[in-house]
């Protein structure tokens, strides 16, 4: 496996765009978690602790949390933002699923200054979003990595991908590996 990838989303944003993006990942050689593809173990564990078990895991074997935007995302990115810092009150209790969770930890993460770590912003190139300067994005969300998809393939792939190979064999590997991974995932989500 590459690396470990925990795929976020908000509810409102296209379930198949979400599922194909995780299968191509996935046929790149990742693990990944998707919700959608959890629903049991969601729905047993609630969506907080099933995130925060995510969360562990990744982190344990050095992955990312990839965050899709959308303008839902957005908009709860900033609403999340004016709850908890300019109204100082627990935003979680206005909204409980995943997306709220994870927007919960990237606040935490934020104060301790380690966001960009663990979550990483995903834009696909064809969504209408207004986000060309880091000041168009939500305060919550400033400071982390943002890749647009697919005109930006090979850095997620960089951002994504644990190999370090430290031998001239491996390196070659690697950026044979990386040249034919940044075509498929250039063109899978081209196609979705």
């Amino acid at each position: 496996l590459r690396g470990q990838v925990l795929l976020l989303h908000s509810s409102s944003t296209d379930p198949q765009l979400v599922c194909k993006l995780g299968h191509l990942l996935s046929e790149l050689g990742f693990g990944v978690f998707l919700d959608l593809c959890s629903q049991t173990e969601l729905g047993s564990r609630g969506p907080a602790a099933w995130l925060h078990s995510k969360l562990d895991h990744i982190q344990k074997h050095g992955g990312k949390a990839l965050l899709v935007l959308s303008p839902s995302t957005l908009q709860r990115a900033e609403l999340y933002w004016k709850i908890a810092v300019e109204k100082q009150n627990n935003p979680t209790t206005y909204s409980s699923d995943t997306l709220a969770s994870a927007l919960g930890c990237i606040f935490a993460d934020r104060q301790k200054g380690c966001a960009a770590q663990r979550f990483v912003l995903l834009q696909m190139d064809f969504h209408e979003l207004s986000i060309n300067e880091e000041h168009d994005m939500p305060m919550l969300l400033r400071g982390l990595p943002l890749y647009k998809l697919p005109s930006q393939s090979q850095g997620l792939l960089m951002e994504l991908c644990l190999e370090s190979p430290n031998n001239m064999s491996g390196k070659l590997k690697k950026m044979w590996w990386m040249k034919n991974a940044q075509r498929k995932l250039a063109q899978g989500v081209q196609n979705i």
